[in-house]
């Protein structure tokens, strides 16, 4: 008896068939995303807004007794912070602990004559050396993953008091500004200063002005000071020549808060006095008008750039847009007397500010 195969599908019918297949499986993927609804209501579905750059919430995460020149967060370690103190000794703390987690004093606790304050210290962009200085006219450069000095201190009877410390972006230079007008580079490793000290006494100057401040920019090429006058200048780092200085002087002669900081995009580097914050375009020495602000002791961008935090001499700590320097979001909570540093972690997570009292706080957001 013959075998009748059975009739073969046609393309058409093929096609026809894969097409429902994907028809249903889509309406059943659909179903199952849709928003549920619960009694015959309408969908419920959970909105969360975008959080505002200006508008964080605080919360005090640390409140530590350290009587502080300087504090610096690690870019290593988001929650590691150090802080430059007034009995000469750099103590390195982390967020959350009330206990320090190593001093370090390069005098091994002997007394020493005369003020020992340290004033100024910064961390290499690597994390791994932490460099300071201050009253005795000295710099120290702490390796922390011994605990150790990297080499002795250096500098100490050349250039008198060390007003600030900085490290290039590539850990290979420190810069220093101090109380004889110079600025000098050393390198870190050895101690050895490398060329002649930068004399960085202002043009038209008929007498030395004492260097409070000093930054390397972004790309390391330049090195924005920072003068008892309130002058501002930015030098060659290869040639050590002034290439530009600010058109204006701040008025922060005899006044707290001589800090220098680069805008995190480089293009703007600011200072603030009892007269309020001050800032010149990088690149041509001009200044960039804002409007007055209370007089400021102490200032930080945040990392992103995106919020500028100042604490006046005598008041709170405010928040402000960079760009326009309107007040704006809700700034930390609390009474404050004379805040002189203020820094803000990596990521932006955490503040911290060194009050003249003896108190440190830290807030996260």
């Amino acid at each position: 008896m013959a075998v009748v195969p059975p009739p073969r599908r046609s393309k058409l019918g093929w096609i026809l068939g894969v097409g429902v297949l994907l028809l249903v499986v889509g309406l059943a993927a659909a179903a199952l995303a849709a928003p549920r609804v619960t009694n015959g209501g309408a969908p419920s579905v959970a909105v969360t807004p975008s959080p505002s750059p200006f508008g964080p919430t605080w919360k005090v995460v640390a409140d530590v007794d350290v009587r502080a020149n300087d504090v610096e967060f690690d870019r290593r370690y988001g929650d590691l912070y150090a802080t430059a103190n007034v009995d000469g000794t750099v103590t390195l703390w982390k967020v959350g602990r009330k206990a320090r987690l190593a001093r370090f004093d390069s005098t091994n606790g002997m007394p020493a004559a005369g003020a020992q304050d340290m004033k100024s210290l910064e961390f290499s962009r690597d994390g791994s050396r932490l460099v300071a200085g201050g009253m005795r006219g000295s710099v120290e450069v702490w390796d922390l993953d011994t605990g150790r000095l990297v080499t002795r201190p250096f500098g100490a009877g050349r250039m008198g008091v060390v007003n600030g410390v900085t490290f290039s972006p590539n850990g290979r230079l420190v810069a220093t500004a101090s109380a004889d007008g110079t600025v000098r580079l050393w390198n870190p490793t050895n101690g050895q200063q490398l060329g002649a000290p930068i004399r960085a006494t202002p043009e038209d100057s008929a007498y030395e002005v004492a260097v409070t401040a000093v930054k390397f920019s972004p790309n390391g090429r330049v090195l924005a000071t920072l003068s008892d006058d309130g002058s501002v200048s930015f030098w060659d780092v290869a040639t050590r020549q002034r290439i530009r200085q600010a058109d204006t002087p701040s008025t922060t002669v005899g006044t707290a808060g001589d800090e220098l900081i680069y805008r995190p995009d480089g293009r703007v580097v600011a200072t603030v006095s009892a007269s309020g914050l001050h800032q010149w375009d990088a690149r041509t020495g001009r200044t960039v008008p804002v409007p007055k602000t209370d007089s400021i002791g102490a200032f930080a961008f945040r990392p992103d750039g995106k919020m500028l935090v100042c604490a006046s001499i005598e008041g709170p700590v405010k928040l402000y847009d960079p760009t326009t320097l309107r007040s704006v979001g809700n700034p930390p909570s609390g009474e404050f007397r004379f805040v002189d540093a203020l820094a803000f972690s990596p990521t932006g997570k955490y503040l911290a500010a060194a009050e003249a009292d003896g108190k440190l706080r830290i807030w996260s957001v």
